[in-house]
């Protein structure tokens, strides 16, 4: 089922996996008052549904957002998703090789500065990453 749809993002849930599927967002000339709100409806989601699964399909995604501006839109994101219930976040990982090396550098710089109260995992393919999402193993 939608639970929320805007601009940039539909947060698709569903209730029998207990897995909320967003695919993330294209972020070309977006204003980051506008990214920041639909990062703000992600998280309320989540605790609203008290969600404990996250597939984020970020495949096909571009963006222009610069590293200024990105790395603490990306903090603020992974402190807030941090405090809710998620258990499992599944990432399935850019095409885009120079989009993906920034992730993970970003990723790396955020797991060295805090504690997450979640496991992540990334996947080239949605079968690999539901398959975990919904294994009882790490």
């Amino acid at each position: 089922m939608i639970i929320h749809t805007d601009s940039l993002m539909e947060l698709v849930y569903e209730p029998k996996t207990d897995i909320l599927s967003v695919k993330w967002p294209d972020l070309i000339d977006v204003p980051i008052s506008v990214i920041q709100h639909s990062f703000s409806k992600l998280v309320d989601s989540i605790n609203h549904y008290h969600i404990t699964k996250l597939l984020l399909d970020s495949k096909s995604t571009v963006s222009n957002v610069s590293d200024e501006e990105y790395k603490p839109l990306a903090m603020k994101l992974v402190m807030s998703l941090g405090a809710t219930s998620l258990k499992k976040i599944a990432r399935i990982i850019s095409e885009d090789q120079l989009r993906e090396n920034r992730a993970k550098t970003y990723s790396q710089e955020l797991q060295s500065q805090m504690t997450l109260n979640f496991k992540s995992k990334e996947f080239d393919n949605k079968e690999s990453a539901l398959a975990w999402l919904t294994s009882a193993q790490d």
